[in-house]
């Protein structure tokens, strides 16, 4: 049986561990076996290898800078951002083979495009449950209920199993394989009773519709449709496909300007930015953290059942899009916040108001005391001339009647 050899791109790539890694790697490195084949002729992917590292005919950096230069002029379309991850797929790919690349002269010699930044679209509450009232298909609409009620990215939704889901607690909580989580940690997360009511009637009508019978397995892919084997990947393709569709329907599938793609503005991951952010204004940036997975601080502590009851009292009622009832009771929440808020507001204008005629009582004091201090001081000053002119006259003249009227006021003591 003859052995086929494997180029050195497969090789490495078959070495990565995740399969959307390996997906993303190979596609920068077939881009760079193109580019060694037009711009370094003699040699290949692999042989360029050994001119670097032995016969030193092959500067890595110059060879880098070329690379980033191709993928410029090959698609002018191409964002920085792809260029950026293209590049670190060839360092990765030549680093496995033991070409070092030094970060100082790599960021000196490479010039990779800036990559510039927008803000992300926003959605509200508001914006979910529009589209969940145009969502007419079936699988998506618990889909996006866990999306937008527990923050998990669309990949952990997807893998989740029957046994995965615990109905046992309230409110229901959902794991997350470490298998499919970005951090590779596994962890339990609440969803809102909403979610929890329509994974049911997904469930309900997948394993009891008398039109197609299945049956129900631990270990079943809940958002699969059929029995048969199927990949996360493949169901995510699917799944996307009828997002994008429901996006065209409500009317919300504006598009970035950058990019060959032209990406939407709103897509699968955008609520997962959306319960970070009501959570966060909602409760506390701590609990935003842990609830969609990203690293807490190691001093936020909490026992397992407090953590379901502080979703259940403090996060859950903004997170609910359907339940007209919950919906009825958080806006009495919010009317009551905004009330005592509007207390507070009263009772500090009251303070100040309090305070602003306490200081004008103050300040006329002030001037009355102010003229008081004047006019004596006049007559003092008056005083003491009239008394000097009282002694330099000795009596030889008489006084006139002002003269008397001051003395008489303020130094009595001249007429006894």
């Amino acid at each position: 049986m003859q052995v086929v050899k494997q180029d050195k791109i497969s090789i490495y790539i078959s070495r990565l561990n995740k399969q959307s890694t390996q997906k993303a790697y190979a596609a920068g490195l077939n881009h760079f076996k193109i580019f060694v084949s037009k711009y370094y002729p003699d040699y290949t992917s692999d042989t360029i290898i050994d001119q670097i590292l032995i016969t030193k005919t092959v500067d890595v950096y110059q060879l880098l800078d070329n690379f980033v230069y191709y993928l410029k002029q090959e698609n002018k379309d191409r964002t920085p951002k792809t260029i950026s991850n293209y590049i670190i797929s060839v360092k990765g790919y030549l680093g496995y083979f033991d070409v070092e690349i030094a970060d100082n002269k790599f960021k000196r010699r490479v010039k990779l495009p800036p990559i510039l930044r927008d803000d992300e679209e926003a959605i509200d509450v508001k914006n979910v449950r529009k589209l969940l009232l145009k969502c007419n298909i079936r699988r998506l609409k618990p889909i996006i209920m866990i999306l937008a009620s527990n923050g998990a990215r669309i990949k952990e939704v997807l893998s989740l199993r029957y046994k995965d889901v615990n109905f046992d607690v309230s409110p229901t909580e959902i794991h997350i394989r470490k298998e499919y989580s970005k951090t590779r940690k596994a962890r339990n997360r609440p969803i809102s009773d909403e979610a929890n009511e329509a994974l049911k009637d997904w469930l309900n009508w997948k394993y009891n519709n008398p039109e197609t019978e299945r049956e129900l397995k631990p270990d079943d892919l809940i958002f699969k449709v059929y029995n048969t084997d199927v990949k996360v990947s493949s169901l995510y393709v699917k799944v996307n496909e009828e997002y994008n569709k429901l996006l065209t329907v409500a009317e919300m599938d504006d598009r970035k300007d950058e990019g060959m793609l032209k990406r939407r503005k709103i897509t699968l991951h955008t609520f997962r930015r959306f319960v970070k952010t009501v959570t966060a204004n909602q409760f506390n940036s701590d609990y935003s953290e842990w609830l969609i997975g990203h690293a807490k601080s190691t001093y936020y502590t909490n026992k397992p059942e407090d953590l379901r009851e502080l979703y259940r009292t403090k996060v859950m009622p903004y997170l609910t899009f359907l339940d007209y009832s919950k919906l009825e009771s958080a806006g009495k929440n919010i009317e009551a916040q905004l009330v005592e808020k509007e207390k507070e507001i009263s009772l500090l204008r009251s303070r100040d108001l309090k305070h602003e005629t306490e200081m004008n009582l103050i300040r006329e004091q002030q001037l009355r005391m102010q003229s008081e201090f004047e006019k004596l001081s006049k007559a003092v000053t008056l005083s003491l001339h009239i008394d000097e002119q009282f002694m330099n006259q000795q009596g030889t003249q008489p006084l006139t009647d002002k003269q008397k009227e001051y003395i008489r006021k303020y130094n009595p003591d001249l007429f006894k």
